[in-house]
Order: structure tokens, then sequence, then C-alpha cells
């Protein structure tokens, strides 16, 4: 089956990367030291935050997400970001449910998070598996991961 936002990656699938409130946050910085390079006599700290910037992008992109979904073995691994520790493992029988939690500013959509929850031993595990701007982004690539999870259990 084809989805959108799930990208097949030999028998597994990956979530798609969407814009977010970091990237736009990123990119404003990047034009603040370049604003600050130009326009006054502050060039060392102009060029300060155009590196540090660039570093944050080298490393975003370097180090994309290793959240899998393994439709085959009913398992998903989620990345936890933390250097030098695997991804953790949850099979699809252990999945509670999705939630989407959106941050507003004056009424206007900022950030929007999805999280899936699993319920392991009595306890509750939530972890964050995309982010956007919008709420309909969110809202599709959880009917995506939906599907998935009950076409096969």
């Amino acid at each position: 089956m084809l989805y959108k936002l799930l990208l097949p990656d030999g028998n597994t699938y990956r979530i798609k990367n969407s814009v977010s409130l970091l990237h736009v946050i990123l990119i404003l910085w990047l034009f603040i030291g370049i604003v600050i390079i130009v326009y006054s006599e502050y060039t060392k700290t102009g060029i300060s935050i155009i590196a540090f910037i660039w570093l944050l992008v080298v490393l975003i992109w370097v180090r994309p997400s290793k959240t899998r979904i393994l439709p085959s073995e009913q398992i998903i691994r989620i990345d936890t970001g933390v250097r030098g520790k695997e991804p953790l493992q949850y099979h699809f029988s252990d999945f509670e449910g999705f939630e989407i939690q959106t941050v507003y500013y004056m009424r206007i959509p900022v950030n929007t998070e999805l999280f899936v929850r699993f319920n392991i031993n009595g306890s509750s595990h939530r972890h964050v598996l995309g982010q956007s701007f919008g709420r309909k982004r969110m809202q599709q690539l959880c009917n995506e991961l939906e599907t998935v999870f009950q076409q096969d259990t």
C-alpha cells in the first residue's frame, strides 16, 4: 500500500520529516546572523551565530530519526535521540493510541506534535513521532500509522 507520509525503507517504513517550528527558528536565527554581519559593527557575533546555526542544521540533517515501523514483525522502533542508546522496541499489541497536541499563539497553530502511547506492564510510555505546523498533516500521519497497525495485527 502506498502512503504519503510513511516512506518505504526496505521492508520497513520511516516517517517523512516535515517543516516544524524548530526549522523556522533556525532559519530566523540564520537571517539574524546575516543582518548582524551586514548592518552592524558586531561581525564576530554575527559569524558566531551563523557558525552555531550551521552546526545545528548539519547535526539535524546528518542524524535523521531512526524511528522505524516493521509491519512484518509487528514492531515499532522508536529513536530516543540519545547518542549510543539503542532505539526502543514496542510490539503492536502494546499499542494504546495516538495523541495529537497543538500549541496555539493568538489562535494560530504554531506547532503540532503526534505522540504514540504504549502500555507495558501497566505503565504507559509516550513518545513523539512527528511534528508539523498544521494539525492536518499530523492527523494524516496518525491515520496512516493506524492502518499499518491494524492491517498487520
